[in-house]
C-alpha cells in the first residue's frame, strides 16, 4: 500500500496534530497522501486535497482518524470500490477500529510489510421508493434505521421479507441491520450478536407496542421491505446513523445486500469474541 487518503474526525480533540504527524511519517517513506479540502486546509496542505468521490484513484487505502462513526463514513465514501479501511479509535468504543493511538505507527509499519489481513463485511443497499419511482438510495455498514425524528411518537410499519409478510409493527421505528451492525443500534432494541462472517439481515423493531415482537433474522439472499402509513409528521430513513432522508406515508423502502461490501484492515490478532468480552465489557 503506497497510497493513502486519510479521513479524520476532525471534531475530535488532538485530531489536527496526528493528522499532521500522520502525513508526515507518511511521506518520509515515500509514501502518496490525499485528504478532504476541509482536512488539507486545517493543516494548510491545499495539495493534499482530493474530492472524496475520487480517492478510488488515489489511493490503496483509507486511514480513519476518529470512531466507529468515522470508520461508517470511510467505508461508504469507497463503497464502489475494493479499497480497505483502516481504523485509528480516537473515541470511546472503537468495535470498528483495529488500532488506538499509540500503536498507529507501528502498525504502519507492519502494513508496509505486507502483514495484515483484509476482513470483508457485507453491508446494505436501500431504495426509497415512492408512487413506484426511487427517489432515494443508501448504503450502510452497520444498519437502515427508520424512525420518528423530532417528537417521539409511534408508527405503524407493515414489513415484508420477500414479498411474504412478517409483520404490521405498532412501534418507534425499525432497524435493518448487518452482522456488524448486530453490535450497534439493534443490540441496544434486544437484537442478539451476530458474528460478521454470518451474512443475515436482522430486522429489529424499535420499542414496539407488542409483548410478543421479536427481533427476526433472515438470509442475507431475501430483500426486506418497510412500508410506513402512520401520518404523524417527521418520520425519516438514516443509514449508519449519518445519511437522512424525509419520508412520507405510503413510501416503500427496500432493503438487500449490498453488491460490494466493506474491507476492514486487519492486524490485531484478537478475535470477534475477544473484542466482544473488552469492548461490550463481557468481563
Amino acid at each position: 500500500m503506497n497510497r493513502v487518503a486519510i479521513l479524520p474526525n476532525l471534531r475530535k480533540s488532538g485530531v489536527v496534530r496526528l493528522l499532521q504527524e500522520a502525513v508526515s511519517w507518511l511521506e518520509s517513506r515515500g509514501m502518496e497522501v490525499v485528504t478532504t479540502g476541509e482536512a488539507a486546509g486545517q493543516i494548510s496542505r491545499p495539495d493534499l486535497e482530493v474530492d472524496p468521490g475520487e480517492w478510488w484513484r488515489h489511493a490503496d487505502m483509507v486511514l480513519s482518524l476518529g470512531g466507529d462513526g468515522t470508520v461508517l463514513s470511510a467505508a461508504g465514501l469507497v463503497s464502489k470500490h475494493p479499497i480497505p479501511v483502516l481504523g485509528v479509535n480516537l473515541g470511546s468504543l472503537g468495535f470498528l477500529t483495529d488500532v488506538g493511538e499509540a500503536e498507529l505507527y507501528s502498525t504502519l509499519e507492519r502494513l508496509m510489510k505486507g502483514e495484515y489481513e483484509i476482513e470483508r463485511r457485507m453491508a446494505l443497499q436501500a431504495a426509497v421508493m415512492r408512487e413506484g419511482k426511487e427517489v432515494g438510495r443508501s448504503y450502510a455498514l452497520n444498519d437502515v434505521v427508520v424512525a420518528t425524528g423530532a417528537f417521539s411518537r409511534v408508527i405503524t410499519l407493515t414489513t415484508w421479507v420477500s414479498g411474504h409478510e412478517v409483520s404490521e409493527y405498532q412501534a418507534d421505528g425499525i432497524i435493518i441491520a448487518t452482522p456488524t451492525g448486530s453490535t450497534a443500534y439493534s443490540l441496544a432494541s434486544g437484537g442478539p450478536v451476530v458474528h460478521p462472517g454470518v451474512e443475515t439481515i436482522l430486522i429489529a423493531p424499535i420499542c414496539a407496542h407488542t409483548l410478543g415482537v421479536r427481533p427476526v433474522i433472515v438470509s442475507a439472499q431475501e430483500t426486506v421491505t418497510i412500508e410506513f402509513s402512520s401520518d404523524v409528521g417527521n418520520v425519516m430513513l438514516t443509514a449508519d446513523g449519518q445519511r437522512g432522508f424525509d419520508l412520507k406515508p405510503g413510501d416503500r423502502i427496500v432493503v438487500h445486500k449490498a453488491a460490494r461490501g466493506a474491507r476492514l484492515v486487519r492486524t490485531s490478532k484478537a478475535s470477534f469474541y475477544n473484542r466482544l468480552r473488552t469492548k461490550l465489557r463481557w468481563v
